[in-house]
């Protein structure tokens, strides 16, 4: 049981991509997505709703004790994932590839709750080595339901972008989203919602290893998985971008960066 607890409480610290309890009708519907950045629409993939998102996540714990019910830890993170296909049920499509690349730290207590203290994801045209949009962690939590399980969707993960070249994403008109990232009335989030899932006995995964050393040195406890404190996670999601209206930013100040929105944005057709 309390190893079931343990691999829960991980598999819930390891849901890397976007989300929010925003309201559905505060996503951009119908966008579009240019992963080469090119110019031009030809080269532009309509999105009705979002990305679908897999990749897998390495994570080290460290506990306060010996790990039991109860018990505070801390983690690490660091995950990468692609993104190939677009969709919003009952209609699917594909899409040029997009990487992504997280990392997060975090504490829960075994069995309890979880939270995200920090975190960072970066959005590269395929194997590009620059990334094209970067965007920061602003809240992420879950409480465990009995058992330390998970339900799927329950967990969420709300960033803001803090840069985003031109080129790259479009709202249903075709307009650049780059431009408002440093507009004081306009915030470009991504949301997703993800499920997890342990890769048990997962050998060392040498990108994620070496993702994970540059931002927080060498893994302490090894780099396979042990169930507890060393752990690889597949993960898959969707990714979504939400612009809330101006006129109702104002209202509520720009100090309301978390996922308490419930602003409406018309889609265009």
């Amino acid at each position: 049981m309390i190893k079931k607890s343990l691999i829960s409480a991980a598999v819930a610290a390891s849901l890397f991509a976007l989300s929010s309890t925003a309201s559905a009708d505060a996503y951009l519907h119908n966008w579009f997505i240019d992963p080469d950045g090119s110019a031009g629409v030809a080269g532009k993939t309509s999105v009705a709703d979002y990305l679908n998102i897999s990749g897998t996540s390495f994570i080290q714990n460290t506990f306060s004790a010996a790990p039991a019910p109860g018990v505070a830890f801390s983690f690490q993170e660091a995950a990468n994932f692609t993104s190939s296909t677009t969709g919003a049920f009952p209609v699917n499509g594909f899409a040029p590839g997009v990487t992504g690349k997280f990392t997060a730290t975090g504490n829960g207590t075994v069995g309890g709750n979880l939270s995200f203290s920090g975190g960072l994801l970066e959005l590269y045209s395929g194997s590009a080595a620059t990334a094209f949009g970067t965007f920061e962690l602003q809240s992420g939590e879950a409480v465990l339901a009995p058992g330390g399980l998970v339900p799927n969707g329950f967990f969420t993960l709300t960033f803001k972008a803090l840069t985003l070249d031109a080129g790259y994403l479009f709202d249903s008109s075709l307009k650049d989203l780059s431009n408002i990232v440093s507009d004081p009335n306009g915030l470009l989030f991504g949301f997703s919602t993800t499920n997890a899932t342990e890769l048990t006995g997962q050998t060392a995964n040498a990108p994620l290893v070496a993702d994970y050393s540059a931002k927080y040195g060498a893994p302490a406890f090894g780099t396979t998985d042990n169930g507890t404190t060393s752990l690889y996670l597949g993960n898959g999601g969707q990714y979504r971008l939400s612009v809330p209206e101006p006129s109702m930013l104002s209202l509520l100040g720009l100090a309301l960066v978390g996922f308490g929105f419930t602003t409406r944005r018309k889609s265009k057709v």
